[in-house]
């Protein structure tokens, strides 16, 4: 997709700038990283009626290097409270901040629990996706939920 940066308003740009910079944040995490589907793969209707899929979808990205990863999470247009994705790929003794800049979620859990109990996510009309970082907590900040 293109667009004229012309044709935007301030504010448009203000934000597109703000996307930018987020995805430069984060594409050191993917360059290196494993792929793992956590929700079966919906099928989308290709263009020009392309519509949002019924059911959500979840794609986590694991660098073990960087011991870092991310969750591309999708709504879909089906309507339900709450979604849990089992992620895949983590150390088991490891724990982890388990962050979002787009919905309130901010927890420390071992990749052990990460893997079995799984991540809960809110679904959020306004918001129809999430973005979800998992990084290494920092020494001393042992907290499990």
């Amino acid at each position: 997709m293109s667009v004229s940066l012309s044709i935007l308003s301030a504010e448009q740009r203000a934000i597109l700038a703000e996307e930018i910079a987020r995805y430069k944040t984060l594409r050191p995490i993917l360059r290196n990283s494993r792929m793992y589907r956590l929700l079966p793969q919906t099928d989308l209707i290709a263009p020009p009626h392309l519509q949002p899929p019924g059911e959500p979808d979840a794609v986590e990205f694991y660098d073990p290097a960087l011991k870092q990863g991310i969750v591309f999470f999708f709504q879909g247009a089906a309507d339900w409270g709450s979604r849990v994705v089992v992620l895949k790929g983590l150390e088991p003794e490891a724990i982890y901040r388990v962050e979002s800049s787009d919905r309130p979620l901010s927890a420390q859990c071992s990749g052990w629990q990460l893997m079995t109990d799984g991540l809960t996510l809110t679904c959020d009309a306004g918001r129809p996706s999430a973005i979800v970082c998992i990084k290494p907590a920092a020494y001393g900040e042992l907290t499990l939920h």
